[in-house]
């Protein structure tokens, strides 16, 4: 795809939760020698847009990780009402673009071949600001990553906090582009879903 048919998208990754089943915050757990919010980072840098990441639990522990990354970082002091807000406080720092790339942290198996696949049917969706591209899991559910195109921004911003981005994916299916990520529905909440992880990565 030339250069000049991409799309001028933002991302925000999504940072905000307490990791309270987790026992401590799941952006700091270690992987392959780092914090896990900078292995998701490594992955989003290499599609060379502009990254927001929303803080907001122990956002004093986490932002000296970030010290030195081409981010921008906020911090939603309301985090505990829901991931909407958090959500809403990243695509705030975007609304200039023609879309918005919303991503998680607790992914563990989010890669770069997964994320320009939804931007490469982004940019070729014949009406972009008015496309919503998802993740398609194993289980057939769609989520996240998911790239929102602009037509969209006022009903993400006009959601209540507790209600994240899926809630449009799935009042929208029909409409909805998708891309394949069979272990998306693989997150991280508990100890033991950290421990299957490093199970499964050794």
């Amino acid at each position: 795809m030339k250069k000049s048919d991409k799309k001028d998208i933002g991302i925000v990754l999504l940072a905000a939760g307490e990791g309270s089943r987790m026992g401590m915050p799941k952006q700091l757990l270690v992987y392959e020698k780092e914090p896990l919010i900078l292995h998701v980072l490594g992955h989003l840098k290499k599609l060379e847009l502009p990254i927001t990441v929303v803080l907001g639990a122990r956002a004093s522990m986490i932002r000296p990780v970030l010290t030195g990354q081409d981010v921008e970082i906020v911090e939603n002091p309301a985090w505990e009402s829901g991931m909407g807000g958090s959500m809403q406080a990243g695509i705030r720092t975007h609304t200039d673009k023609q879309g918005v790339l919303l991503c998680v942290v607790d992914q563990p198996f989010l890669n770069v071949d997964v994320l320009k696949d939804l931007l490469e049917q982004f940019d070729q969706a014949p009406s972009s600001t008015e496309t919503i591209v998802a993740a398609q899991y194993k289980n057939s559910m769609l989520g996240v990553p998911a790239i929102f195109g602009s037509a969209w921004f006022d009903q993400l911003l006009s959601l209540p906090p507790k209600v994240g981005a899926r809630k449009l994916i799935r009042s929208n299916e029909e409409k909805v582009l998708k891309v394949d990520f069979t272990a998306g529905d693989f997150d991280l909440d508990r100890p033991e879903d950290w421990e299957n992880f490093r199970g499964l990565t050794k």
